[in-house]
């Protein structure tokens, strides 16, 4: 499957990797974070944004400090991707979707 608007990264451990998903996963993914207690979304693009930093950051291996800025200022994903961490965000993610087959 293509991406829809892929983004491609140099540097790091990630060359010319995209890290992007397609319109329709993102729509189950937003849907599901909304309803997480304690939660701040914002905007959909921007958390989108986020989400897609977080991606390359796993899937490069890269340090934060590598992170493009194209994803926005590293120090900040690192902070949300943290509060998310010890809110149990990423657990709950796994969870829910593990449990579909098309996802």
């Amino acid at each position: 499957m293509r991406c829809e608007t892929p983004v491609r990264f140099l540097g790091g451990g990630g060359a010319g990797m995209c890290c992007c998903y397609p319109t329709a996963e993102w729509v189950g993914i937003l849907a599901h974070l909304k309803k997480l207690p304690g939660i701040h979304v914002g905007q959909p693009d921007t958390c989108r944004q986020f989400m897609s930093a977080c991606l390359w950051i796993l899937r490069s291996g890269s340090q934060w400090r590598v992170l493009p800025p194209t994803h926005g200022k590293w120090n900040s994903i690192f902070k949300r991707f943290s509060r998310w961490c010890a809110k149990g965000v990423w657990d709950k993610l796994l969870s829910h979707f593990s449990e579909l087959s098309d996802l």
